[in-house]
Parts: structure tokens; sequence; C-alpha cells
């Protein structure tokens, strides 16, 4: 298995940190910031730990457990919360949403047999 280096991180980093951008751009742009924006999302976010998203970052919290446990030989509990949160929540609170909307279009397209 080969070593990741320094660069292959910093540019892993850096396409995270684009497509993040453009994924807040693109919310902006589609649907604008308004007070009832802000409170939906606020809402949305603080119900998420105790529905199916528990699970999500549970399933990261895990993940990460053992990456470090085979990778660096130790288990450093805060940082598995952050990659947790960051690499498993994140993604999750930000493509719920429009996968959902785009589920709902294609099944209201369908005709009832």
């Amino acid at each position: 298995m080969r070593e990741t280096g320094p660069r292959d991180l910093g540019l892993l980093a850096r396409l995270v940190v684009v497509v993040a951008v453009a994924l807040i751009v693109a919310g902006f742009v589609w649907h604008g910031v308004t007070a009832a924006t802000v409170e939906r999302v606020w809402r949305q976010f603080v119900d998420r730990p105790s529905g199916p998203t528990a699970r999500i970052i549970l399933l990261g919290i895990a993940m990460d457990a053992i990456y470090q446990f085979i990778v660096l030989k130790r288990f450093y509990p805060v940082e598995a919360l952050i990659v947790a949160i960051a690499l498993a929540f994140v993604p999750y609170v930000l493509l719920r949403g429009p996968i959902d909307r785009a589920a709902g279009r294609s099944a209201a397209r369908r005709p009832l047999a």
C-alpha cells in the first residue's frame, strides 16, 4: 500500500473546500437567504441527532475508530467525532434535501399502475 503524502492530502482538502463553497453558493443562488431559510436550516440541524442522522454519526465514528486503530495504532476520540461530523454528517445534511426533492419529482411523474 502506498503512503499518502502531505501533497495528496492537501489536494483532497482543497477539493473538499471547493465543493463545500460551490454547494453553499448554489444554495444561495437557488434558494436565497431569508429569515425563514435560516430558521428551517437551524430547526433541521437540531432535529437530526434524534432522527436517522444519529446512525450516520455513529457509523462515521466507528469507521474512523477502525481507521485510527489500523493506521495510527491509537484512538483519538475528539478527532473521531470531528471526522464523523465533517465526513458523514455534513454531506448527509447537504445532500438529503436535494435528493429528497429529486426523488419526489421523479415519483410524481410516474403514472400509477
